[in-house]
């Protein structure tokens, strides 16, 4: 960030996950997210009620959370499973139609699974 002049961020230390996405506001929204959020958490049924589509999944509320904070017309980059595409619970479906029917998805890369060196 220093190398681009953010030399003082806004960082903010919470559990991102604890936050009702219908409380999400215009002001709260960005243009560009990068993000890589960590898998194979499990989240109990506190924080899921602050989702509209249920998951245990840390990564599927993430990528909840994700899209709820991007700005219309906003780009993201965001790093998820490779079993997400093929996955057939309830809330994968779910969020696989949300960034179909919702969001201009423009790009699918699946990477192999080992390093080539």
């Amino acid at each position: 960030m220093i190398l681009h002049g953010i030399e003082a961020p806004n960082i903010r230390h919470m559990n991102t996950l604890a936050e009702n996405i219908n409380d999400i506001q215009e002001k709260d929204r960005f243009d560009i997210i990068l993000a890589n959020p960590p898998f194979g958490a499990k989240i109990g049924t506190e924080l899921q009620q602050n989702f509209p589509i249920k998951s245990s999944s840390s990564d599927n509320l993430f990528l909840q959370h994700f899209i709820k904070i991007l700005k219309a017309g906003g780009k993201a980059g965001i790093v998820i499973k490779n079993t997400f595409l093929s996955n057939t619970d309830n809330a994968s479906v779910s969020l696989r139609k949300l960034l179909l029917e919702n969001c201009n998805l423009h790009t699918v890369l699946d990477l192999p699974g080992k390093a080539l060196v």
